[in-house]
């Protein structure tokens, strides 16, 4: 087949240990792209929009610096061993059904149609999708559940109710709680990241190369939190560096730490040197029962749009109406 007729597909993790390269004819594109907002999704990848991932029409490669785990009784998930990128989810289905992780892609535009969020009614808020109701002028179904048969329309969401806010990886080789947030003295909390109203966090969305490359989605959702106020193993204070059950460590770059389960994938963590004592949190990590976005405890930063929209923007693929809707929501 003549190059004229493909298109090259390029994936790699963060640390570049894995790093891909396939040719599709273009009669194959675009791949229809989803989200998929589930518990599992939400709590094996640690983002608030879960899995977002494009079918795959060719058999899994062979990935010498990846972890294969089950993910399900039906589907294992592959990421890297050493960063933690979540590459592939492969479908024990009839027929198998395999999905690249679409924050993997070099570039998705070319090959990706985002059409649909699904799995909705897990959130019971609607997660992430408040923010991402069309893309590229055309409407995304929302779907309540993974049959595509009904349209979400919205759970009555329960209060978060009393106590701490628990948090968990789907395998649940990484579970920790947070406290409710007090007034703190310490000047390493710059003010902008301090709880924007009384008893809440503050959270952003961030689409930045780094974070989308370590959890395999374009979009990362954290909340900023003391580590004073994140307790472990009958609230015990973290250890210091912050490993504790399944959590491997990477550093991505001089100063950044990066946290995820080893044996799931799940991102867990962030942390700089410029701010020792404030730690980045995965918000798809929590449970909570006012919904996803758990606005109970956060109150999410969106008068701007995304953090770091300039990564974003340069793959042209969700960014520029990402950040519309995110400013469109907040006001």
């Amino acid at each position: 087949m003549a190059d004229l007729d493909t298109v090259e597909i390029i994936a790699r993790c963060l640390c570049q240990a894995n790093e891909l390269s396939w040719k599709l004819p273009k009669s194959t594109l675009p791949l229809d792209t989803g989200i998929c907002h589930c518990n599992s999704c939400r709590h094996g990848t640690g983002t608030l929009g879960g899995f977002m991932a494009c079918e795959w029409p060719l058999p899994v490669p062979e990935l010498m610096g990846c972890s294969r785990v089950a993910f399900s009784p039906r589907a294992d998930v592959y990421f890297c061993a050493t960063c933690g990128t979540l590459i592939f989810m492969r479908k024990r289905t009839q027929p198998p059904w395999t999905g690249l992780a679409l924050g993997a892609l070099e570039d998705p535009t070319a090959i990706c149609r985002l059409t649909m969020h699904l799995c909705l009614a897990d959130t019971k808020d609607g997660g992430m999708s408040v923010w991402l109701d069309r893309v590229n002028g055309a409407r995304l179904k929302k779907y309540a559940d993974a049959d595509l048969q009904s349209e979400f329309e919205g759970v009555t969401a329960k209060g978060g109710g009393e106590g701490n806010l628990k948090a968990s990886c789907k395998c649940r080789g990484v579970q920790f709680e947070i406290t409710r947030s007090r007034e703190l003295s310490d000047k390493a909390i710059a003010a902008q990241e301090r709880p924007s109203s009384k008893g809440k966090y503050t959270a952003i969305v961030c689409v930045c190369d780094s974070c989308r490359l370590s959890v395999g989605c374009e979009v990362m959702a954290w909340a900023f939190i003391p580590a004073v106020n994140i307790l472990h193993d009958n609230n015990e204070p973290l250890p210091d560096p912050p490993v504790f059950g399944t959590i491997k460590h990477y550093a991505s770059s001089e100063g950044t730490d990066r946290y995820f389960c080893g044996g799931c994938g799940a991102v867990v963590f962030l942390t700089s040197k410029r701010r020792p004592k404030l730690f980045n949190v995965a918000v798809g990590l929590f449970h909570d029962e006012s919904g996803a976005r758990a606005e109970d405890w956060l109150c999410y930063t969106t008068s701007t749009g995304p953090e770091n929209a300039s990564d974003g923007l340069k793959r042209n693929f969700l960014t520029k109406d990402l950040t519309k809707q995110m400013i469109t929501w907040g006001r």
